[in-house]
């Protein structure tokens, strides 16, 4: 536990950092919708307790459909957890928090338990400080959460080889993971593949475990599918697998709705700080060799091959920058640490005589192009881009998609919009969101993040977001691959009244007509 103080310290400030900054984002489009849905899931359970207290077992079997409809295409954990916080603390995003702290934590544990501690804290900075999940930390989202109990599962999975009590985790581990999104069920893959490869007949307990108790704990935690459960299950999975999105992404200056293969390797290497592209590299070298930690190497990069595989799959529906493979990054991270562990156990820094503080000097250089960046870009993390491809400004003229959830409306253009638009005027945000026979004067950039905001009185309730032209204002979100004419007219010719800039890049702007 020694060990250990000096992290919890960092993790305790880290998590104050966390929480002081959470209203610094806009309200990203998915976020009401989860809000709503997290009250109503939790007002379900706190009333379903109430009544079994009471003896009373129909009325919660006769809310439970109307309650967890809400939001319905989602497994429903992180959601849950954000009602919580929100019950415990008066905060959806405390739970993103939470989360994010849970994940350093994890791959700090993992990385000292198979390396050492210098490469933990390497691995657990170098996570914290990756400024696109830095930005995710304080959502309410499914993403990072995946992130989180995919690692679990992978590292419960790995240990359960030699150890009953890490099988029964796995368990755990797995129903929390089917729990969270519809993608988890493609961990099987790389956890059979490496279990066949070098274990085959010392998995089994870890699939049995699996099946007898992450199965049963993904059903107990999602109760709308305690009715109709093989139906709802079938039908879950089939939209899924069919499902076709009608947003586009903007990608190498062209608008996808299916993006080249070579989209998610890309999009990977430009959002990871220098330093961690070369430990990586490395770690993957020196990782295949025969050394003690090939097994775990070795299940890491399976992992990072088949997510990354998967969508990059002709005809996949990849969106939203890097968040659609998220868990490639704590395996990235790991990989990385033990690149930078070998880096220091080779470098001759001792016969040299240079000092002993040269890791520790090497280690806090390797962390600050991500800080710095996070820094600079604050509040708007999930638009970084690294120095290969030059930052922000080098993404944009390179036609890379600079902006995509709507969090770049800050709450300061809402004080803005509130200051200066009429009295019952109207506003228009643009790019908007396609929909099929439906008025153009109905939609909007995020209508559900506009009635969230008005119903919370961050906007004001006169001014009118869904009313036909002409408007007072115009509000643009730089999402590329969303634009028509109209907005690309207004991005590259026409100076904003106000807007909000990153390295000479426009990514909101308010427009006066």
């Amino acid at each position: 536990m020694k060990s250990y103080r000096g992290f919890l310290i960092f993790l305790s400030i880290l998590f104050i950092l966390m929480i002081i900054t959470n209203g610094d984002y806009g309200i990203t489009w998915d976020e009401p919708l989860y809000y709503q849905a997290g009250d109503s899931y939790f007002s379900w359970v706190k009333s379903s307790l109430h009544s079994v207290s009471s003896f009373d077992f129909s009325t919660p079997l006769k809310t439970l459909s109307a309650s967890w409809q809400p939001n319905a295409q989602h497994p429903p954990l992180m959601k849950l957890l954000s009602g919580l916080t929100y019950y415990l603390a008066g905060s959806y995003r405390l739970a993103g928090n939470i989360i994010f702290i849970l994940l350093v934590l994890s791959v700090f544990y993992i990385v000292k338990t198979e390396f050492d501690t210098r490469s933990g804290w390497l691995a657990a900075l170098g996570i914290s400080f990756l400024p696109r999940i830095f930005a995710h930390g304080h959502l309410v989202e499914l993403d990072l959460p995946l992130a989180l109990f995919w690692l679990l599962t992978t590292y419960s999975f790995y240990r359960g080889i030699t150890s009953k009590q890490w099988s029964i985790l796995t368990g755990v581990f797995w129903g929390l993971l089917l729990a969270t999104k519809v993608t988890a069920v493609f961990i099987i893959v790389p956890l059979i593949l490496w279990g066949q490869c070098y274990h085959s007949s010392k998995q089994t307990r870890n699939l049995i475990w699996m099946l007898i108790l992450g199965c049963p704990l993904y059903l107990f935690l999602w109760p709308w599918l305690w009715t109709d459960t093989f139906k709802r299950i079938i039908d879950f999975y089939q939209i899924f697998f069919s499902f076709d999105s009608p947003l586009r992404t903007f990608y190498m200056g062209n608008s996808y709705q299916h993006t080249p293969w070579h989209y998610p390797t890309l999009m990977v290497l430009l959002t990871l700080p220098l330093p961690f592209i070369v430990y990586l590299f490395l770690g993957i070298y020196k990782g295949m060799k025969k050394n003690p930690s090939r097994d775990w190497i070795s299940l890491c990069l399976l992992n990072i091959l088949v997510l990354i595989g998967i969508f990059s799959r002709p005809g996949g529906l990849v969106i939203d920058g890097i968040r659609y493979f998220m868990p490639v990054f704590p395996f990235i991270m790991i990989i990385a640490a033990y690149g930078f562990k070998c880096l220091i156990d080779d470098f001759p820094y001792k016969s040299l005589g240079l000092p002993k503080a040269i890791p520790i000097l090497v280690l806090i250089v390797s962390i600050m192009p991500g800080l710095l960046s996070i820094i600079q870009l604050h509040p708007v993390e999930v638009s970084y881009y690294n120095g290969l491809i030059g930052g922000l400004s080098g993404a944009e003229k390179a036609g890379m998609e600079i902006t995509y959830w709507g969090e770049v409306i800050t709450p300061e253009m809402y004080t803005w919009l509130n200051e200066n638009v009429p009295i019952n005027g109207r506003v228009k945000i643009l790019p908007v969101y396609p929909a099929e026979n439906v008025p153009i004067s109905a939609l909007s950039f995020y209508p559900d993040t506009i009635i969230y905001c008005q119903g919370k009185g961050l906007f004001r309730k006169d001014i009118n977001f869904f009313s036909p032209p002409p408007y007072d204002y115009l509000v643009l979100v730089s999402r590329q691959g969303l634009f028509t004419e109209l907005e690309w007219s207004l991005y590259k010719n026409i100076k904003p009244v106000y807007s909000l800039k990153r390295n000479g890049v426009q990514l909101a702007g308010i427009y006066r007509l």
